[in-house]
């Protein structure tokens, strides 16, 4: 059954390289979200913490719409500012510690302390060498969900996480209909989003990784970064055509 015409649109977009990167679509994206009726929520969905996104947001220039930041790669989620506990609660079995010893005890360099967090270990993993690492993951007492992306991104979760789980998750929370429900990305590390949501936006730069695998009746915009995000929104009906 369609969504009532009134029914918000919900639109869970990757930050770096999908919404940011271009000053001037930005500016056009806010203005075009404050005046869309019915509204056009926006949440940001970054493999990044919730805490280094907001400090993203911060430095912006214009003031996002912002109504949720899930974080981690879906490892964590805030809503208007305040944590969404029960969320993180499902992922208590998951010792990052362990992750920890298993991959650096191979070798291999973990990333920055702005990318780890309780629920997602990152490391610089080489491509030809992941099946190691993942063979690795395999001997601890507990499940565990890599996503892998670029050359040597190689992050590690809990199953139940992902970007996609967790969009769908708090567009439930948000009262917001699958069929309202749009995600927007340019890499790997996002096509977890592609195979929760039925309608989706690869904008103009995406990377051939994701392009190769995300399914034929995604939209694909034209315009890098932010002006492609309006060309989806256009495309779906979120906001009026120019």
């Amino acid at each position: 059954m369609p969504a009532p015409p009134t029914q918000p649109w919900l639109l869970v977009s990757d930050v770096d390289d999908t919404l940011l990167g271009d000053a001037s679509p930005v500016a056009e994206l806010t203005k075009a979200l404050g005046e869309s009726q019915p509204p056009v929520l926006m949440a940001l969905n970054s493999s990044r913490p919730v805490a280094s996104v907001q400090a993203t947001l911060d430095g912006l220039q214009e003031t996002l719409p912002v109504s949720a930041i899930v974080g981690a790669l879906g490892t964590e989620i805030e809503i208007g500012g305040d944590p969404w506990k029960a969320w993180q609660a499902q992922f208590a079995e998951f010792r990052r510690e362990l992750v920890w010893s298993a991959l650096e005890g191979q070798g291999w360099q973990a990333h920055s302390a702005e990318f780890q967090t309780p629920f997602k270990a990152s490391f610089a993993v080489p491509r030809e060498q992941q099946s190691r690492a993942r063979q690795a993951l395999t001997e601890l007492p507990f499940a565990c969900r890599v996503i892998a992306s670029g050359e040597s991104d190689f992050d590690v979760i809990p199953p139940m996480a992902g970007k996609g789980r967790a969009s769908v998750a708090l567009a439930k929370e948000l009262g917001v209909p699958d069929s309202r429900l749009l995600v927007a990305g340019d890499s790997a590390n996002d096509l977890d989003l592609f195979e929760h949501v039925e309608r989706g936006i690869v904008v103009g730069n995406a990377r051939q990784e994701l392009l190769d695998r995300v399914a034929p009746t995604v939209f694909r915009a034209e315009q890098p970064r932010a002006a492609g995000l309006l060309e989806g929104l256009r495309h779906y009906g979120a906001i009026p055509r120019v």
